[in-house]
């Protein structure tokens, strides 16, 4: 234990005088480049159970949409997918040609407009207006033999 609390106070000594002298940097929000880069941008969430395959959906999406080139898509936690688009008509291809069906799961796209927390985003309702729970609430009719 000696060793250790010698070590300890030499190390103390040593740093007791160390500061930073470099300029500090100052960081402020640019909203005239954040209301431009979300306005080509959707933030989505695929209503089901399991994760889903990043890659894969990645996949499904710029196929149905197709686009080529011009689509950023991420992964965030909870099935959480931020859209980021070069063109507004592959934009509103996304939005309006839906809803999307992703490997069982529905995709619920919304606007993500500037300063919006993830949090505050409301995914309980499809732009249709339907509720996305309500799509997964669907049983088929189970089948039974005559006799």
């Amino acid at each position: 234990m000696e060793i250790f609390s010698v070590e300890m106070s030499q190390l103390i000594s040593q740093t007791a005088n160390l500061s930073c002298y470099e300029d500090v940097l100052s960081l402020e929000p640019d909203c005239v480049n954040d209301a431009k880069a979300t306005k080509l941008s959707l933030v989505g969430k695929l209503i089901t159970d399991r994760d889903i395959n990043f890659h894969a959906t990645k996949t499904i999406l710029t196929r149905a949409w197709n686009i080529n080139e011009g689509l950023s898509i991420s992964y965030l936690d909870g099935n959480i997918f931020p859209f980021n688009f070069t063109k507004e008509v592959d934009q509103r291809r996304a939005v309006n040609s839906g809803p999307w069906p992703v490997m069982g799961a529905h995709l619920v796209l919304k606007a993500w407009l500037p300063n919006l927390v993830l949090e505050e985003i409301d995914f309980s309702l499809s732009p249709s207006g339907s509720r996305s729970t309500a799509y997964h609430q669907i049983t088929l009719p189970v089948q039974t033999r005559r006799k």
